[in-house]
């Protein structure tokens, strides 16, 4: 059982470490953009859309959805990796749907992906919101150092 568990901790710490990263990749580790809002906005709708679905299907589904309705001026899905690139896989979008679809492929339990899928957007969620705070301390560095 102990082993599980230390497992189950370690997968949930690289969910947090991926999150983190790919918040920087998209939008940098400064606050107070005009994305503030509407990403935190978009990223709780998110959750609430896998919570209550309970499908990685429709999930990937509403994610196309919200690419294909913002407006220039109002991206946040559509954000590219690159600001002077926007080949549809360089959207943030895109990277997490590529992701959840491996959260479906990576587990034989649909319940195990869909957990999994749930706790990596509250981890989105969290590292957007504290953007401009992820530059103290770098996760994904060995012990923790910047």
């Amino acid at each position: 059982m102990a082993n599980n568990q230390v497992s189950e901790a370690q997968i949930t710490g690289q969910l947090v470490i991926e999150a983190e990263e790919i918040i920087r990749k998209y939008f940098g580790t400064s606050g107070g953009d005009s994305q503030e809002n509407r990403g935190k906005t978009q990223l709780s709708n998110a959750i609430d859309v896998i919570k209550q679905s309970n499908s990685i299907e429709v999930f990937i589904n509403w994610v196309r959805y919200q690419m294909a309705r913002e407006k220039s001026g109002e991206e946040f899905w559509t954000t590219p990796l690159e600001r002077n690139r926007s080949k549809v896989e360089d959207l943030f979008g895109a990277a997490i749907i590529k992701r959840a679809n491996q959260f479906r492929q990576e587990n034989t339990s649909h319940k195990k992906a869909i957990e999994q899928l749930t706790n990596f957007l509250g981890f989105l969620r969290r590292a957007f919101m504290a953007k401009k705070f992820l530059s103290l301390v770098d996760l994904s560095k060995v012990g923790g150092q910047s």
